[in-house]
Order: structure tokens, then C-alpha cells, then sequence
């Protein structure tokens, strides 16, 4: 055991760590071993990043997931590796508030100029802000401030369509992503009248009109709650 905590602490790439958990098939040995590498070493990169995959992959506290990552974003070393094993555990999570965690990295990498891959920006944006499930798509827009919300979601949503129908499919889809952070931030008049505008341009068949008549008939429903309320 003590041997595995100083050669993880020495190593200077995770090819040994991660060989060495993979050797033992991700038994419970394998977070034993990382556990004692961070009694040695607290801020060791690796044994942070790795365990706190684990504990992701594992289904254990997201809470301390968090913090084993905090802990090697914090150190400056092997960034890449840490993100790597961060969205690794994030992406398609349904744990609560897992989706919040996993748009708060994004947020962070957007905000420090690191690289996220086309591929990787698709996985985020695809089971996360689906217009559809308004619960999860309001979670993720509330996981950090409004102007930040909408800054990660265009840089994730960066990649340019291939034809006409496309280029206007994202537009209105980005348009009620827009509209929802109103809604969120408080701005209720303003984000019904963006709701109902928005209602003109969409076709029968567009997949957002129903996501849209439920906003209008949620915020008027409210006004008229408020409206209500006022008077009495």
C-alpha cells in the first residue's frame, strides 16, 4: 500500500495509475489504494482525478466527487487528464444535480480557454437542453448566473449546421434557450412576450411549439397568480 501511494505520488504522467487500477479491474482495492496515495499526498493530481471518477462512476457521493476534482483543477498539473476523467463521470449522469456539476465544468473551461472537442460540446448539449424536459433544461440554465449560462451555451452550441434547415432549426432552438434564461432571471413580462413572438415564427410541426405553448400558459398562469395576489 505504501508503495502504490509514493509511486503514484512520483508518477509524472497517469499511464502508471491508471494501468495499475485497470490491472486490478476497478475492485475496491483500487479506491483503497488512492484513498492512502491522498493520505500521503492530499494534492496529488492523479489519485484525485481518479477518485473522484470513480466515486462518479460508482454512483457514490457526488459531493465528494466534486471535491477530489476541485482539488486537481486546483493544482495547474495534468489538466486535460483532469477534465477527461471529469466529463467522463459527468456526461449522461442522472444522479440529482449531476447536470448541474457537469454545466459548472463547462462553464469553467469555456471561461479558461480550454479546449472541449466538437464531439464532447454535442454530448453536453444533446441530453441537457433538450427543450422537451423542462425540469432537467431548467436545472442546467440555473447552474450558474444568467449571463454565463447563455455565454457556456453558445460556445457549446459553436458548431455550424450543414444546410439552410439546419441553420434555422438552431436558431429557433437557441432563440427559446435565450428566452428560458429570461424566464429564470426573473424576467417574467419580457420572456412571455419573447415566448409569444417566438410562437409566430415556428412551424406546425416544429418540435419546440409544444415546449413553447406550455412556457406561455406557465408565465400566464403566474401573471395572473401575481396579478391576483396584488389586488388582495
Amino acid at each position: 500500500m505504501a508503495e502504490f501511494a509514493q509511486d503514484c505520488r512520483g508518477t509524472t504522467d497517469g499511464t502508471w495509475l491508471n494501468w495499475h487500477i485497470a490491472e486490478r479491474e476497478f475492485s475496491p482495492a483500487a479506491e483503497q489504494n488512492l484513498r492512502h496515495a491522498l493520505t500521503i499526498d492530499p494534492s496529488n493530481v492523479y489519485a484525485n482525478a481518479m477518485l473522484g471518477n470513480w466515486l462518479l462512476q460508482n454512483n457514490d457521493s457526488l459531493q465528494e466527487a466534486v471535491s477530489h476534482f476541485a482539488t486537481a483543477v486546483n493544482t495547474g498539473k495534468e489538466r486535460p487528464l483532469v477534465r477527461t476523467m471529469q466529463l467522463g463521470g459527468l456526461i449522461y449522469n442522472e444522479r440529482p444535480h449531476a447536470r448541474t456539476e457537469l454545466i459548472k465544468v463547462a462553464n469553467d473551461m469555456r471561461k479558461n480557454n480550454e479546449p472541449l472537442s466538437d464531439d464532447e460540446k454535442k454530448r453536453i448539449l444533446a441530453p441537457n437542453y433538450n427543450p422537451s424536459h423542462y425540469a432537467e433544461l431548467s436545472e442546467v440554465l440555473s447552474a450558474i448566473p444568467p449571463d454565463e449560462s447563455w455565454a457556456t451555451y453558445q460556445w457549446l452550441d459553436a458548431a455550424q449546421p450543414g444546410d439552410e434547415d439546419e441553420i434555422k432549426t438552431q436558431q429557433l432552438r437557441s432563440d427559446y434557450i435565450h428566452v428560458n434564461i429570461l424566464e429564470i432571471s426573473g424576467k417574467q413580462s419580457d420572456a412571455l412576450a419573447q415566448y409569444k413572438l417566438l410562437q409566430t415564427r415556428l412551424k406546425p410541426n416544429s418540435t419546440l411549439l409544444g415546449p413553447v405553448n406550455d412556457a406561455i400558459k406557465r408565465l400566464t398562469a403566474r401573471t395572473r397568480s401575481n396579478q391576483n395576489s396584488s389586488t388582495h
